[in-house]
């Protein structure tokens, strides 16, 4: 027993109706319409194949940022230039760092991310990526202008909006 979502091609189980794909899933929808996504779930576990990037997805936040990427085009820079340095400062779970590593004239990109939580999903999400690896220079800790350290409120459920006074009001 499950659900079947055509326009996703996702069959969930029972189990899995609380799943982010349902909770998020006018993004999801727009991600595989748009950006020709392809989602999948094994163990409870949510992946997301865009072209030759491969994405784990642990909360419906990051459906919106992956929106915002690969629908929306919010990150699309227009550069002239052959040879370009990215500086991805507060990369959260590595998304934009691994769309930016499929670009060709992003020949380096330097990632920073303070909170060790989210680190470590952005490593797991560049490690799922091969081509990428080389790419992309992870750094667990944040970029400021002196040096310093901070204690912050940290969401795991809005990682994508954490900074360094915290999460903002909706």
């Amino acid at each position: 027993n499950g659900y079947y979502l055509k326009s996703l091609d996702l069959f969930l189980k029972q189990d899995q109706k609380e799943s982010i794909v349902v909770k998020g899933y006018a993004y999801a929808k727009n991600i595989v319409t748009i950006a020709k996504g392809k989602f999948s779930i094994e163990n409870n576990s949510v992946s997301l194949q865009i072209g030759n990037l491969l994405f784990k997805l642990d909360e419906f936040e990051e459906l919106y940022i992956l929106n915002e990427i690969f629908v929306e085009n919010c990150y699309n820079i227009v550069t002239k230039e052959q040879e370009c340095v990215l500086i991805d400062i507060g990369m959260n779970v590595g998304f934009c760092s691994l769309y930016f590593s499929q670009r060709p004239e992003f020949r380096k990109i330097y990632s920073f991310e303070p909170f060790v939580e989210t680190f470590q999903l952005a490593q797991r999400n560049i490690e799922l990526n091969a081509s990428a690896q080389e790419k992309i220079t992870p750094s667990n800790f944040g970029l400021a202008k002196q040096e310093g350290i901070l204690e912050v409120e940290y969401s795991t459920e809005a990682r994508g909006r954490m900074g360094i006074n915290g999460l903002p009001p909706d």
